[in-house]
Formats: C-alpha cells, structure tokens, sequence
C-alpha cells in the first residue's frame, strides 16, 4: 500500500468517527428538547385541567379536539367548547378561556394570565368589560366602539380580548360541525 492510500484511509476514517461524535451529540440534544417539551406539555394540560375544574364540577368530563389544528375541550354534559387561547397585549401575553355554547355564542370569557398595566390594561379583568360578550356570536363584528365598549387607556388590552373572543368562535363553528351540534 502506498503512503497516499494509507492517508486517505486514515482520513475517511477520522471523518466517520466525526459524524458519529456530530450525531451522537445531536441526538442527545434532540432528546433533551423532545424531553422537556413533552414536560411543558404535561404542564399546560394540567393548568388546562385545573382551570376546566374551576368552571365545572369535579365530575364533568371533557373531550379533548382538535380541528384544522385548533385544539379545543368540549364539554358533552354543557354542550359548551372551550377554547384557551393568548393574544398579545400592551403588557404581553393575554391568556384567555372562551367559553363557546351550542347555540355558537360566547358563553363566558375568562382572563386566566395578562401583565398588563395595572388600573388601566388590567380592566380588561373587570365583569363589566367581559359581560358584554356574553352572547356575541359570529355575526357580530367585536369592534371596540362599534359593538362593544371601548377600555379608555387600554386599547390594545381590549383588542386582544375582543380578537381572542372572535377568532375563538370562528373555529369554533367548524368543531361544533364536526361533532354534530
């Protein structure tokens, strides 16, 4: 065998050596990220559970759908769907459960988590602002100061709300097709 062979051997085979050290690492990563993604999952569907729990008896049961890759919980003994969702705010996130009827029209609007302002953004917390959704359905245009009440010094806090609310009920209407209501 000549040298120039014996060097191409050589280097083939520190190169495989290196993809399988490259991959091995790259695997463990992966793993590690699957791991505790599948750990915040578990987390979210037990804030998802306990907040379910808070707004029905301990022994309602809740089906678990998901459509066109919305997912939803649907409560068979209320036919009621509820979705959970969040918005971007002034402050941040705005996470929200919107409680959706059989008859298609919003229920009940929970503010579940914000960080916005308090005495301003954080009225959107306050029954008086919420109330005013309660049966809404997809006719209606959920506009600040059209067909609902403007938050004065809280905009944006009140559209995330109101945009939640109405794209909530927008999907809702393709679960509740599918489930047969």
């Amino acid at each position: 065998m000549s040298k120039k062979t014996i060097l191409n051997a050589a280097v083939l085979i520190f190169c495989k050596l290196a993809a399988v050290i490259v991959l091995n690492v790259a695997y463990n990563t992966a793993e590690e990220y699957r791991t505790h993604q599948n750990d915040e999952f578990r987390d979210i569907d037990e804030d998802i559970l306990d907040s379910l729990q808070k707004s029905y008896s301990e022994e309602t049961l809740f089906e678990h759908l998901k459509v066109e890759g919305y997912s939803f919980y649907y409560a068979p003994d209320f036919d009621e769907l509820i979705k959970f969702i969040s918005r971007e705010g002034y402050g941040g996130e705005v996470d929200i459960k919107v409680i959706i009827t059989a008859q298609k029209e919003i229920g009940q609007i929970i503010i579940l988590e914000h960080s916005e302002s308090p005495g301003l953004g954080d009225r959107i917390e306050e029954d008086s602002f919420l109330n005013q959704f309660i049966g809404k359905d997809v006719n209606n245009e959920f506009e600040l100061g059209k067909d609902l009440d403007v938050l004065t010094g809280a905009t944006v806090s009140a559209e995330a709300v109101a945009l939640g609310a109405k794209k909530s009920l927008e999907k809702a209407g393709h679960v509740f097709d599918k489930i047969g209501l």
